[in-house]
């Protein structure tokens, strides 16, 4: 039962103590959960008031064993309503619902990443995931950097030649510089190869060398793993994408 018509029963039968101050609690609540409590609470006091002057057939209902049947029915009717609106909860048991809780995220229970979140990278990307899954942000507002979670209709392609990639940005102390890697018409390039700090990729920044490291250009991991695998002998370790690019992804033993 809504506000107002809470409010039009408050105003038939002159309720204008309990109920009214449940009802002016409601209207001040931001958080779904709670006003939706509150609204059982509201429709219960309602409802006690109600029966208590309502007749059937001429004849009051019969005593209170009814009128607490009837509660009852209506509170489990409600509680049906609470439990799926709450399907799904994060580490603190709150629900899982981008609406009602800042820390949802699709890695959390019932998200659509739930189980499959390893690293960082994923929890960083479940926590838009889920808000552009329900519409809280739109497109433009996912990172480039979580591409790769989207499905193959929504998700850009990678360029069939790289060429000058964005990786990066670091505050270098003096200056804050954007770092780019060239991989001409090729998907991978290995250490050591120039950083560059220009989207042209014509001002070396660094070189970029030690352990054997290869980069790639690829959509999903899966592809680069497959681009990396003539380079390795044995096991080895496919990250989940720069920080600014998730088409570029590092493979490591």
């Amino acid at each position: 039962m809504s506000v107002i018509v809470l409010k039009s029963v408050v105003r038939t039968h002159k309720f204008n103590n309990k109920l009214t101050a449940y009802l002016l609690l409601i209207e001040t609540l931001d958080d779904q959960f709670y006003k939706f409590s509150f609204n059982i609470v509201a429709t219960a006091i309602t409802f006690r008031y109600t029966l208590a002057t309502t007749h059937v057939m001429g004849d009051a209902i019969p005593n209170m064993k009814h009128k607490f049947i009837l509660l009852c029915i209506l509170l489990l009717c409600t509680s049906v309503g609470l439990v799926s609106a709450t399907e799904g909860v994060d580490d603190l048991n709150n629900p899982n619902d981008p609406a009602l809780n800042e820390r949802a995220n699709a890695c959390f229970e019932g998200g659509s990443m739930d189980g499959k979140c390893d690293e960082l990278w994923d929890w960083q990307c479940g926590w838009f995931l889920i808000r552009l899954e329900q519409n809280i942000i739109n497109g433009d507002q996912f990172p480039e950097w979580c591409d790769s979670l989207l499905s193959s209709e929504e998700a850009p392609q990678p360029e069939e030649f790289p060429g000058c990639q964005i990786i990066n940005r670091q505050d270098i102390g003096t200056r804050i510089v954007t770092f780019y890697y060239d991989f001409g018409t090729s998907p991978t390039i290995t250490i050591p190869f120039n950083v560059y700090e220009d989207p042209t990729c014509t001002t070396v920044f660094t070189v970029a060398s030690g352990s054997f490291a290869v980069i790639t250009y690829a959509s999903t991991r899966d592809q680069a793993r497959e681009a990396c695998e003539p380079f390795f002998s044995g096991a080895f370790t496919v990250d989940s994408g720069a920080p600014l690019n998730s088409f570029v992804r590092t493979c490591f033993s």
